[in-house]
Order: structure tokens, then C-alpha cells, then sequence
């Protein structure tokens, strides 16, 4: 009857109203994740080249055949952990300053510094030029060759470690000592060291960890201790692979198919 028909009728509608709703939902969460998956947007600025004899970071381009080829930068929002990342930068063409800049293609500098004066997100180039340009920028592995390289800095001993790792492909955000059977965290100094101020027995386990949780050990013996800077202590390893890759993106929402209509509900006879 009637009745029946149109149960079936609002049957209908309602499921069309769901379909709809997770066709929203699905769009939303896809946007979401694009929204992630997004790059830092920001402005680079120029301060000239060979203006940053290694940086706040105290460290120069990661292996020597990269030095002419590589440029390097210097970050806003400066913190230690962020010495050593490789970006990759997309001028945007727009910005203002006399400069090719808005006209190159993308590509890899070194963070090697800090600017104070930059906001987060904002790079200033170490090459002379002229301009404040609008860019986006993404980390990225570096691309080096060959292995991980420790160094201790001037005045190091067993009574006082301070030690910092070079030439790592990946963010590096922690260096740790094995200790009585213990993994103790070293403090990350703003100039880039890691700074243990207890005396240590050699050999010590060293335990470096990148940003996507890949490990390398070191043991650090008698000998090294008298190695110092600007001399380099060879791991023989390196982070095995890319530690920040960007989220895996989901297969974009597919829209559901058109509800089959019922029939339209007949007139009762008169």
C-alpha cells in the first residue's frame, strides 16, 4: 500500500543522505592529508657568499665535492637540531629585488646557520645577490657519499666529551653514550655539539639516531680521544635510508554509486 511505498520511498532518501555525508567526509580527510602533505612556505633572502665559514652550526658542506656545487643557508626559527638538514627549495616567482632568482629551478642547499633576524620558515642564501623572494621548501635526504664522521671538539678528554657527527644524510636528533649498561641522551649545544661533562672509560658505545628512527653504532676508543679538530673520526657507516619521507598519500575518495530510485509511489485508486 500506500504506506510501504513510502517507507521505501524515505528508505531511499535516507541512504542518498549518508552517501552523501561520507562522500564529504572522505573529500575533508583527503584535504586534510594534501593540507600535511604541504610544503613550508616562506621568503629567502640573500648575505653573500662564503659569508658562513661553516655557521653557527660550525659545519661546512657535507663532503668536500659537494663544497662548489651545493649552496648553503641559513634558517629562521634556528635551533641545533635543524644544523646539517638539506632542503629543497622552489623559488615561486614572485617577491621583489633585482635577481634571476624567480626564475631558477628547484634545488638543494645545506643548513649549515642561523638567522636571527628570520622569521620561521624564512632562509637566507649564502650567495650575493639582492631580493626578498617568496619560495617553498621541503627537507630532504643529502646527497652525500661516503660515511658518517665524528668529531671531538678542542679541549675534549675522557673528563670532558664534546663531539659532533658530520656528512649524515638524514636530520640527526640525538647522539647517546652507553654507560654502566645505560644509554645516557648528550646535550645538543646551540653551536652543534654534543656535550657529556662526566669522565668516561673508553671504549665508549655511541648510538646516533636520525629523524626517522634510524640507528648507528660507534665505539669510541683511546685512540679517537686523540683526535681532535679539525681531524675526523670515520664511522664506516651511515644512516641507511630516507628518515623523512612525506606521508604516504590514501587513493583519492572515489564518489559511490548513484542509489538505484524505487519506483515513485502510486496514487491510491479514488
Amino acid at each position: 500500500g500506500i504506506n510501504a511505498e513510502y517507507g521505501d520511498y524515505l528508505k531511499y532518501t535516507n541512504r542518498n543522505m549518508v552517501n552523501k555525508i561520507s562522500l564529504i567526509a572522505s573529500l575533508c580527510y583527503w584535504l586534510f592529508i594534501m593540507q600535511c602533505n604541504s610544503a613550508n612556505i616562506g621568503k629567502l633572502t640573500f648575505y653573500g657568499n662564503g659569508a658562513d665559514s661553516g655557521g653557527t652550526c660550525m659545519l661546512n658542506n657535507p663532503t668536500a665535492s659537494l663544497a662548489t656545487t651545493m649552496k648553503t643557508v641559513a634558517i629562521g626559527g634556528y635551533a641545533s637540531s635543524k644544523c646539517g638538514l638539506c632542503v629543497l627549495i622552489t623559488p615561486l616567482g614572485t617577491g621583489t629585488g633585482n635577481s634571476d632568482f624567480p626564475r631558477r629551478q628547484p634545488f638543494t642547499a645545506f643548513v649549515n646557520n642561523q638567522c636571527p633576524e628570520c622569521p620561521a620558515n624564512n632562509l637566507d642564501l649564502a650567495e650575493t645577490s639582492d631580493g626578498v623572494w617568496d619560495i617553498s621548501w621541503d627537507v630532504v635526504d643529502c646527497p652525500t657519499t661516503g660515511n658518517i664522521a665524528l668529531q671531538l671538539k678542542t679541549g675534549s678528554s675522557i673528563y670532558w666529551t664534546e663531539i659532533s657527527a658530520r656528512n649524515y644524510n638524514q636530520q640527526l636528533v640525538s647522539m647517546e653514550f652507553l654507560i654502566g649498561g645505560s644509554w645516557v641522551k648528550l646535550n645538543r649545544e646551540p653551536y652543534n655539539y654534543f656535550k657529556y661533562t662526566t669522565q668516561v672509560t673508553p671504549p665508549v658505545q655511541v648510538r646516533l639516531t636520525s629523524v626517522g628512527g634510524n640507528q648507528i653504532l660507534y665505539t669510541l676508543t683511546s685512540n679517537d680521544y686523540n683526535i681532535i679538530e679539525p681531524k675526523l673520526i670515520d664511522t664506516g657507516k651511515q644512516f641507511s635510508s630516507s628518515g623523512s619521507p612525506p606521508p604516504s598519500s590514501p587513493p583519492p575518495p572515489t564518489s559511490p554509486p548513484p542509489p538505484t530510485s524505487p519506483p515513485p509511489p502510486t496514487s491510491p485508486p479514488p
